[in-house]
């Protein structure tokens, strides 16, 4: 649809105003996103009579005439900011200065950034003192298990004695063992008899 400018309304021939271009592809907040080698149109859509001259700038240079500015395969060098400039014998509009730019890459989210939540940092409070009780019971049942093979050990090396009613640490515990191993060392090889003494009836 075609903007319609009354003269009388705009002023003197130093008033300004901007008006809007129709362009393709459409300009979303001033700026048009386009791929190199694609094509690009800039239309003046304001009527004024009487009928103006339309010249457009590109970054401020003069690069062309007329109601359309069609650019055929866009390249890098065109990339920019438009503008349209309507002149007649009574005004003088400016259009929104209207930017071509290359589509923005999409980012996608890298495996980084996507990180799980740390399960030992999202503990309420009765887990965590439930798991410290475990380590704590833990803790015990592997202390009870190393006395237990402490105490094992110690009567594997240290047998008890036979049961004589005596306490093996006493004078009449010991001198039972020593009895115990005089019987039983063995014969000495030279043949000689030792004597013991016998014992009264």
């Amino acid at each position: 649809m075609a903007h319609t400018c009354n003269p009388s309304s705009l002023g003197g021939r130093d008033s300004l105003q901007l008006m809007p271009l129709k362009t393709f592809p459409a300009a979303i907040r001033v700026v048009i996103q386009s791929e190199l080698n694609y094509s690009v149109i800039l239309q003046w859509v304001v009527t004024m009579d009487p009928e103006p001259v339309l010249s457009w700038t590109f970054n401020g240079v003069p690069c062309g005439m007329g109601e359309k500015l069609f650019i055929r395969r866009l390249s890098r060098e065109q990339l920019g900011t438009y503008m349209c400039i309507a002149t007649n014998s009574k005004k003088q509009l400016v259009s929104e200065p209207v930017t071509i730019s290359l589509p923005k890459p999409i980012m996608q989210p890298t495996e980084a950034e996507s990180m799980e939540p740390d399960p030992t940092l999202s503990l309420s409070g009765g887990s965590a003192i439930g798991l410290l009780a475990a380590g704590i019971l833990g803790a015990g049942a592997l202390i009870a298990g190393m006395c237990f093979t402490i105490i094992q050990s110690l009567r594997y090396l240290y047998p008890s004695p036979p049961s004589t009613g005596q306490h093996p640490l006493s004078p009449h515990g010991a001198q039972s063992w020593l009895n115990k191993e005089t019987e039983m060392k063995p014969t000495p090889p030279s043949g000689r008899v030792i004597a013991t003494p016998e014992e009264p009836i």
